[in-house]
């Protein structure tokens, strides 16, 4: 089974062809704690230290349990804002052996916390991991079960605030040294690894035309909060110092402290203190211990599950979804073996199935549940952007490495790969003939109106919608998207990095990695066969060769970034004309298939592209259907 193989390959293998690989995948271990951290005796860390004290003093297993979960809690409460300096003495590079000392002590919480605590944490998770597997996923057991009863109860009244404590923990490089140092990762993927394994229970368990009884939703909501803790935790213990930008706000805006249902995932400021120089160093280290673990087995299958559930129309936490493919870019970025286990176990797979959209999702729409019990209000733009984060954690998983690249170019996978790329657009064309479809606030973009009105025209879909301000339009969304799409697909192309044109560096902190030749090659043939397959899809939607409005920006885009990349392709390599020949560019460029739909009006056109000030198709394009004929000169 794809689960089980690999981990031990991974540490065996080497990365042939790779020389002077960023990411040295060796087994490595932590460096032991420097300096002891102990609580100061000021203010609300004082009251932290005293319940401390008072739970290392208690004999008694029962009372010493008890004493432990007042301390957490308190815990939770005191270090909720937490900042840590990931600076001075503490850091990694600090010689180890000059500080390890018993007379080495540091008072106060400022970089880390002290080594005791963060051990019991651990711990903790391995109660939490044996707890999970008491849970009834046996869908005809009663709900009212004994043991999965109590479990349940221990897990939301307890479980939850021992992993808020470990979410703040991970902020420090200190702390993290530590966890890492006393085995915490191999422990939070031993409790991933239970609770995907008691989700896959209850999807196999359940069939299509089945719905669900109260029990199982519940039990499908508590996975998905242990689920979403654990790999928030990786991921900032991977990406330490890292900020939510404002697109992460999309999905993490419920991704945090179950327990303190106001306050959202917080994202240490540290990365100002913390070098990028540390920061990355820290980050191929952890990289590997997550690997080691068996991390990315496990971050595979869970997206295996989410699948099996959107098929099954039961929608998983989209914050969920979009945190495992975040820990996947990352992972994967500039690292050939990590790609290749990747590749191993069934990743590229896993990812290339789940790129589209279900093709029940515009029918069913209505129909889909989320476990979590409430509805979000912007479910297509999440939908969106995932399929963005998607396509990136794709690019990493194939970037330079041409064995997956090939993978992508056999066995039909360029046309799914292309029917998935247009998938969005057919999902909007999809929900315009369903009937039930027309309360647009219902699912966030009240501006998309594609249905046919009493004079028997289509209104533009892009038009700004009177209820929500100009710069949370579906315009907007939708130009910005489609740019993102568009230069997602042209980042699997080898672009100069002097390119001003096009920014294909879809992950922070890449490190440059050496690309054969036959990538390169590759890359070009392949990126040329998925558009000989996307345009003839998107012509589909036509209608005697007239488009709705935001196809015609889609294909508008996608055409002016697709020749910039082919242009700064063949200014920095001529060579790598003959290869575009061998794949027929001519026969694409002058196709009608790129030609095929007519040039708008100039009111049109500039209704299409109100939003291009804050894109660069804006210099690219000025009206509908009409492209820059120096471009096709270059060529």
């Amino acid at each position: 089974m794809n689960i089980v193989k690999g981990v031990a390959d991974l540490i065996r293998r080497t990365s042939a062809g790779h020389t002077g690989e960023s990411y040295s995948l060796q087994a490595q271990k932590f460096s032991p704690p420097g300096p002891r951290i102990r609580f100061s005796d000021v203010g609300d860390e004082a009251i932290v230290n005293t319940l401390w004290e008072r739970y290392e003093k208690v004999d008694d297993k029962v009372e010493k349990m008890r004493l432990l979960h007042v301390f957490i809690k308190q815990f939770v409460i005191a270090y909720k804002d937490w900042e840590p300096v990931n600076s001075g003495i503490l850091l990694e590079s600090t010689s180890v052996e000059s500080l390890s000392s018993a007379d080495d002590v540091v008072v106060g919480c400022s970089a880390g916390h002290p080594v005791e605590v963060i051990r019991v944490l651990i711990e903790e998770v391995t109660q939490l991991s044996s707890l999970v597997t008491e849970l009834n996923t046996d869908m005809g057991q009663s709900s009212t079960d004994l043991s999965g009863a109590s479990a349940k109860l221990f897990i939301t009244s307890e479980g939850f605030f021992i992993l808020d404590a470990l979410k703040i923990i991970t902020r420090s490089l200190y702390n993290c040294r530590v966890f890492g140092y006393y085995g915490g990762i191999q422990k939070l993927t031993a409790l991933m690894k239970g609770a995907v394994v008691e989700l896959k229970t209850i999807s196999g368990a359940l069939s299509a035309d089945e719905s669900l009884s109260d029990s199982a939703v519940e039990k499908i909501k508590l996975l998905q909060q242990i689920l979403t803790y654990v790999v928030s935790i990786i991921y900032i213990f991977i990406d330490l110092g890292s900020n939510i930008d404002k697109k992460d706000e999309l999905f993490c805006s419920l991704v945090g402290f179950i327990s303190h249902a106001d306050a959202p995932i917080i994202s240490s400021n540290s990365s100002k203190v913390l070098s990028t120089e540390a920061r990355l160093h820290w980050r191929q280290k952890a990289i590997v211990s997550v690997m080691e673990a068996g991390g990315l087995n496990w971050l595979v299958e869970l997206l295996r599950v989410i699948r099996r559930f959107s098929l099954k129309e039961l929608l998983m936490d989209d914050s969920l979804h979009y945190l495992c493919l975040k820990i996947l870019s990352l992972a994967l970025s500039a690292n050939s073996r990590g790609q290749n286990h990747f590749k191993s176990i069934g990743g590229l797979e896993v990812l290339l199935d789940g790129f589209g959209f279900p093709s029940n999702y515009a029918k069913n729409y209505s129909n889909f549940v989320l476990a979590d019990g409430f509805r979000d209000d912007k479910p297509l733009q999440k939908i969106f952007q995932l399929h963005i984060l998607s396509l990136e954690v794709l690019r990493e998983a194939v970037f330079g490495n041409v064995n997956n690249l090939q993978f992508l170019c056999e066995n039909g996978r360029v046309h799914k790969f292309a029917n998935s790329f247009c998938s969005p657009a057919f999902l909007l064309q999809d929900l315009g003939r369903e009937k039930d479809f027309a309360g647009r606030h219902a699912v966030g973009m009240p501006g998309l109106d594609i249905q046919e009105n009493e004079n028997h025209t289509k209104p533009d879909p892009v038009v700004v919608s009177d209820s929500l301000p100009s710069r949370a339009s579906f315009s907007d969304f939708w130009n910005n998207y489609v740019v993102m799409l568009s230069r997602g697909l042209c980042s699997f192309l080898l672009v100069p990095e002097g390119s001003k044109s096009l920014n294909v560096q879809v992950s922070s902190g890449r490190v440059a990695l050496p690309v054969s030749s036959a990538y390169y090659e590759l890359s070009i043939k392949w990126v040329m066969r998925v558009l000989f397959t996307i345009f003839p899809c998107i012509k589909t939607c036509s209608s005697q060769n007239e488009l709705p409005g935001y196809l015609r920006v889609f294909v508008s885009t996608l055409q002016n970034t697709v020749l910039n990349a082919f242009r700064n392709l063949l200014s920095s390599s001529p060579m790598s004309l003959e290869i575009f020949h061998e794949e027929g560019i001519w026969d694409l460029i002058f196709s009608e298939n790129f030609f095929y739909f007519e040039s708008g009006s100039d009111e049109s056109a500039g209704q299409i592209f109100a939003y291009t000030e804050k894109s660069e198709i804006s210099s690219a394009s000025r009206s509908t259907g009409k492209l820059d004929n120096s471009r096709v000169e270059r060529i």
